[in-house]
């Protein structure tokens, strides 16, 4: 006896427009060559201050290419939002450095090379976000 199974049925669900809305984003992002081409490197977050440990949800790594791309994200955590330092390589200790987020939005952060390299970049985000930073370094 054959018993008829129905695969991939399931109900109608409405799309999940914020969902679409962050892949976008960030396959968007993914076009730069420095994520093909480039050099990958796990980076060091450090507690953004003293007794908060929202520090080590954080995944951060970057790309040395074409222009450095520093990525980072926070995994879920029990609050709704995390807060790092994270030390951009490559930074000159004297001198100026820009760091501007490309991704998700057009802010621009101007820091001194040292600063990025003894104080790191600070960052606050939400569970499961992302940014994408373009670090350029003046000469």
């Amino acid at each position: 006896m054959r018993i008829p199974v129905h695969l991939g049925r399931g109900p109608v669900e409405a799309a999940e427009t914020g969902i679409a809305a962050f892949y976008d984003g960030l396959l968007e992002c993914l076009k730069d060559p420095a994520f093909r081409d480039g050099d990958w490197q796990l980076l060091e977050c450090r507690p953004a201050w003293d007794g908060n440990g929202t520090w080590d949800s954080f995944v951060a790594f970057s790309w040395t290419g074409p222009g450095e791309r520093a990525a980072s994200s926070p995994s879920t955590t029990p609050s709704p939002r995390a807060s790092a330092t994270l030390r951009c390589r490559g930074a000159t200790s004297t001198g100026g450095s820009g760091a501007s987020r490309t991704s998700p939005g057009p802010a621009v952060y101007d820091r001194a090379g040292g600063d990025l390299t003894s104080q790191g970049l600070y960052l606050d985000m939400p569970a499961w976000g992302y940014h994408v930073f373009a670090v350029s370094h003046a000469r």
